[in-house]
């Protein structure tokens, strides 16, 4: 991170987080990892599961304030990526992911899709 940040520093006042930026970002991307879309969703999860690795992890109110204020570094580091991934370049991305639901049946959901389909399936963009 400190080859993102150059001379640029990152705080201008008040005092230093508990937590350091690695910390932070780390913490968010597995959240984000395991679906926990929101700050207060990622707090949570590792306040109750792993308070133990990040004891000064704090109040939710200033764990989401530190990751607000990191969306500069954030920005550098998927720039970053993007340009050593050869992702800047390249015109074509193979992407690696997992399984996602693409029919869903809003009278069934447990229910198996007959061969000839239904006219009431919400599929890809509808």
């Amino acid at each position: 991170m400190n080859g993102l940040l150059g001379d640029h520093r990152l705080r201008q006042r008040s005092f230093a987080p508990k937590l350091t930026d690695s910390e932070i970002i780390t913490m968010e991307m597995v959240g984000e990892f395991l679906g926990l879309d929101t700050d207060v969703g990622i707090w949570k999860y590792f306040h109750r599961h792993w308070l133990s690795w990040f004891p000064a992890l704090g109040l939710r109110t200033t764990f989401a304030q530190q990751v607000a204020n990191l969306w500069v570094i954030k920005q550098r580091l998927h720039q970053r990526l993007l340009v050593d991934l050869g992702a800047a370049t390249d015109p074509f991305h193979l992407v690696d992911g997992g399984p996602m639901p693409v029919c869903v049946d809003p009278r069934a959901p447990m229910s198996v899709v007959p061969r000839g389909g239904r006219p009431w399936l919400l599929c890809g963009k509808n």
